[in-house]
């Protein structure tokens, strides 16, 4: 009776599990609705490329228990066991009576064991191993910080990128519905005998070519959506699209003002600072061969063995010797055939090589300012522009509708309209994503991108 309770708890409790593991799939496989938020947070667990960056992090977080580790003594013990087989010979003539050496053979094992701990008190190449795990571990953390931003603009531009390909599919669903309208008008013209089949013709070829384009968005959508789920590690199936209401101010600030930030905030100039004291570090490590270095030396050891030769008539039952030292050692480097005043200078030429790139490294941030700078005024020009375009495409659309109603116009009209006004709301909406872009990729340049532009451009998307 108690096997077979047994067996019904085990049985219920797999149950529960199973069940467990289907309601986790179900709740995992449900229908995903993104911001821009929800896909960055979800994208610092599953993105591979951060995860790489933060175990980095923390390998580089040992450098700092190796640095201590070069000022506290070493503690090494030694110890070993040896089997000695000895067979000797005398050339002596001696008489009977003064043979001293017994038996010419022996076999008797040996122990010795020691231990050494040293404490070093003056040692410039583990003070310069110090400083440079000290750098190495601030120049990681700029690199992790760097890792961050970076992920930032990647989750922004690929959510943005989707944002576009759904905006044309929605676009493209208005305008199939509206050249469908118009279609069905021409057709009860047509009947009516007031307009002629050229416009019927028209129509149709436009839904055609819509059919067509139709396919390639589709397409596009199922590429930008793969490019999402491999950077969140999951299918979204609806995102959350850009309000049309938003407006945008033009920055006041200047290029100068973003130039003179980025000198200082941008962490590619800061770690290639870090790279520049790594290499000037270097060349005092490798003059630090020079120059003498002072330990302190406290060891103790012992040998003994428990047999050897015999002395005459007497068994030999071996001996053990007993040894402390306390000292100071000094190591004094006098030639090394040349190798470290070759080495000095290496180290010399790489600290000038890190130089000029770090001058490279200046004008390329203060280029990718300028550049995103000039861009972003760009794009808020092209929004002016296009909203003065919609708004007048919007009127020539309502003028040619009614124009088509009163007999004054034709269906291409009618179609030629619709498309220019389509276009322009396509071209307002990727200019406006540009826009958000590119004011991204200037402060990610300038080293101030943080996740709260995330959280203030997430407030731009519809609920």
């Amino acid at each position: 009776m108690r096997i077979f309770l047994t067996f019904i708890h085990c049985a219920w409790v797999i149950l529960l599990s199973i069940l467990s593991l289907i309601t986790t799939h179900k709740a995992y496989s449900a229908e995903i609705t993104l911001d821009l938020i929800t896909a960055y947070e979800l994208a610092v667990r599953h993105d591979p490329q951060m995860a790489s960056a933060r175990f980095e992090n923390l390998a580089s977080k040992e450098l700092k228990n190796q640095s201590l580790a070069l000022f506290l003594p070493t503690i090494t013990a030694t110890a070993s066991a040896n089997k000695n087989e000895g067979d000797r010979k005398n050339f002596n003539t001696l008489p009977s009576n003064l043979s001293y050496l017994g038996s010419s053979k022996t076999n008797y094992d040996g122990y010795n064991y020691a231990i050494t701990l040293k404490q070093p008190i003056i040692n410039l190449e583990n003070f310069y191993r110090y400083q440079q795990n000290i750098t190495q571990m601030s120049r990681a953390d700029k690199q992790l910080i760097r890792k961050q931003q970076e992920l930032m603009l990647r989750v922004s531009e690929t959510y943005l990128d989707v944002m576009i390909v759904k905006n044309q599919s929605q676009l493209l669903v208005q305008q199939k519905k509206a050249i469908e309208e118009q279609l069905s008008l021409a057709e009860a013209k047509f009947e009516a005998g007031l307009v002629s089949v050229v416009d019927i013709n028209e129509s149709k070829a436009k839904l055609a070519l819509l059919r067509v384009q139709e396919i390639a968005v589709e397409q596009n959508i199922k590429i930008k959506l793969r490019a999402m789920q491999s950077l969140i590690g999951e299918m979204p199936t609806n995102v959350k699209m850009l309000r049309p209401d938003i407006t945008f101010i033009r920055s006041e600030d200047s290029m100068e003002q973003w130039l003179d930030i980025a000198t200082g905030a941008s962490l590619q100039v800061q770690m290639k600072q870090d790279e520049l004291m790594l290499a000037h570090q270097t060349i005092g490590l490798k003059k630090s061969n020079h120059y003498p270095t002072l330990n302190a030396v406290l060891s103790r050891q012992k040998n003994w063995a428990n047999g050897g030769y015999p002395y005459g008539t007497l068994d030999n039952k071996g001996q053990a010797v007993e040894s402390d030292l306390f000292g100071l050692e000094v190591n004094i480097p006098i030639f090394s055939g040349g190798l470290t005043e070759s080495q000095v200078r290496e180290a010399q030429f790489n600290e000038e090589k890190v130089n000029q790139d770090f001058e490279a490294t200046l004008k390329q941030v203060e280029f990718e300012v300028r550049q995103q700078y000039l861009s972003l005024e760009s794009s808020y020009k092209q929004i002016e522009a296009y909203q003065s375009a919609l708004k007048i495409s919007k009127d020539q659309l309502d003028a040619t509708i009614l124009g088509f109603q009163e007999g004054m116009r034709n269906s291409i009209e009618v179609l030629n309209a619709q498309q220019t006004l389509f276009g322009t709301e396509k071209d307002l909406f990727e200019v406006r994503c540009q826009y958000l872009l590119t004011l991204f990729k200037l402060k990610l340049a300038a080293g101030l991108i943080k996740e709260t532009d995330i959280q203030e451009i997430n407030r731009y998307l519809s609920s």
